[in-house]
């Protein structure tokens, strides 16, 4: 802050600190919006190096179940993801599924909001990234997360032992 505001002082008298703050809320609000966010089109786009096919699967599940409500399919965020992932290796250094430190993720995403699902599948699932989703689906809370009106998503599946661990984030 101290950095800020000292340039804020010796800025030319023309420009009033007002106007510095204005122009910084509006730069602050265009990327909360994503409008000038970079992301990646909608369909999957990750790397095969980084993203599993479980990923893949449980984004490509997710974007039908919307498809078939009639919204509009959520935009692949690899920042989303690597948090999902983050996320899930918590949970699996916890030994359960858990849901906290969302705001944090949103803080690292630079989002006004988001939300969050997370989920346990096990290892025998023939496709544990569409199970997920058909599990998240059944929930009221996780359903309303997979229809809401945010518009990009990182969901990441990473197996370890006899389950898998989703995290799916939107913003």
């Amino acid at each position: 802050m101290k950095l800020r505001a000292k340039t804020i002082n010796n800025l030319p008298r023309n420009i009033s600190k007002i106007s510095v703050l204005v122009i910084l809320l509006i730069l602050t609000l265009l990327q909360s919006s994503n409008l000038i966010t970079p992301q990646i089109e909608a369909g999957f786009k990750g790397q095969p190096d980084v993203v599993n096919k479980v990923s893949e699967q449980a984004f490509d599940a997710v974007n039908a179940y919307r498809d078939s409500q009639g919204l509009e399919p959520y935009l692949w965020s690899d920042a989303a993801y690597q948090e999902a992932r983050e996320h899930n290796e918590y949970q699996i250094s916890m030994g359960r599924i858990v849901a906290d430190d969302f705001s944090v993720r949103c803080n690292t995403l630079k989002s006004w909001g988001c939300a969050g699902n997370v989920a346990q599948v096990g290892h025998n699932s023939e496709k544990p990234g569409t199970k997920v989703v058909k599990i998240w689906m059944a929930s009221p809370g996780d359903r309303r997360n997979l229809e809401s009106n945010f518009k990009y998503m990182g969901v990441a599946g990473t197996k370890s032992g006899k389950s898998w661990w989703f995290t799916m984030i939107v913003y």
